[in-house]
């Protein structure tokens, strides 16, 4: 028996950590990332559905400069507008996301959203080079509004050779004063975490 997934469903897990409701609208990808088991795709079709029925949007993609196109829609609705950005090497990204835009055109639609006064935001996750990671952060830090930091799972020999506790406190360090979220696989890392709940540097987590 064949099991459909509804368009928009409400995400479980982890991904629930990034919104109350998802939309998957296309079974496979293009962008072929050796991290993704669940792949998906918004269009500017989509878009506009969502625009009619007075939803509130935050998108999330590699698309680059492609996705430049569709921030009309989300400047006149005040929506947020994300980029999955864990590497700056190119060659990383190559390897691990060879069908996905460049680096360079997903730093370069994060900067026009950000000069067009969308909000902004990124998530760095998975890690899958810490260092990589980090500068990521710094040459992006003034112009995105919120960030989501999260490890690597799923890969035990990769996971084992990153110090997660330390990139936490260097996430921390880079990123102080600005808004962010330590998902909870990356905040149980923390040695004197009491309860495990996440930190997070938004004003309206605190």
């Amino acid at each position: 028996m064949t099991t459909v997934m509804p368009i928009i469903y409400t995400p479980r897990g982890k991904a629930l950590e990034y919104s109350d409701l998802a939309a998957n609208l296309y079974t496979g990808c293009s962008h072929a990332c050796r991290y993704c088991y669940c792949p998906a795709i918004v269009t500017r079709e989509a878009l506009l559905i969502l625009e009619r029925h007075g939803l509130r949007v935050q998108v999330l993609t590699k698309g680059g400069k492609r996705t430049i196109g569709d921030f009309d829609i989300l400047a006149r609705n005040d929506w947020k507008f994300g980029s999955t950005i864990i590497f700056l090497n190119e060659k990383l990204r190559e390897e691990w996301e060879p069908g996905a835009a460049s680096i360079v055109e997903r730093i370069e639609a994060v900067r026009e959203a950000h000069r067009r006064g969308i909000f902004t935001w990124i998530s760095v996750e998975p890690v899958v080079d810490a260092s990589e990671a980090l500068l990521v952060m710094r040459e992006l830090r003034e112009v995105v509004d919120f960030w989501k930091v999260g490890k690597l799972n799923h890969d035990k020999q990769r996971e084992a050779a990153i110090d997660w506790r330390q990139f936490l406190w260097d996430t921390e360090a880079v990123l102080a004063g600005k808004n962010y979220m330590i998902k909870q696989d990356l905040e149980k890392f923390r040695a004197d975490a009491e309860s495990g709940s996440l930190l997070c540097g938004h004003p309206q987590c605190s």
